[in-house]
């Protein structure tokens, strides 16, 4: 996906994490759904402080069931979980 290459693209060439959330921000959908853009993510995850995980708890919020049941968005469903505290675990699952 052209729009997906394209993001991941332009947060690569930012080195602070918080200019690539901003990028992000309202984005996800591009990413999350299709291989390249939901590895992405989940490498973002894997190096994630709270302000990471709260920023895509945020951006996921009323989609997780269908992340969940999405061949790629399960993988960052599964990757943001490991990457959750308990507490926020309890939340994404109400």
């Amino acid at each position: 996906d052209p729009a997906a290459r394209s993001l991941i693209f332009s947060c690569d060439r930012k080195s602070e994490t918080s200019e690539k959330l901003e990028l992000l921000k309202g984005q996800l959908d591009i990413l999350i759904y299709n291989q390249s853009g939901s590895r992405f993510l989940q490498k973002l995850l894997t190096k994630a402080n709270k302000e990471v995980i709260e920023f895509f708890l945020d951006e996921i919020d009323s989609k997780v069931n269908k992340l969940m049941m999405d061949k790629y968005g399960n993988y960052f469903c599964q990757e943001l979980l490991l990457s959750c505290s308990g507490t926020q675990r309890f939340e994404i699952l109400k």
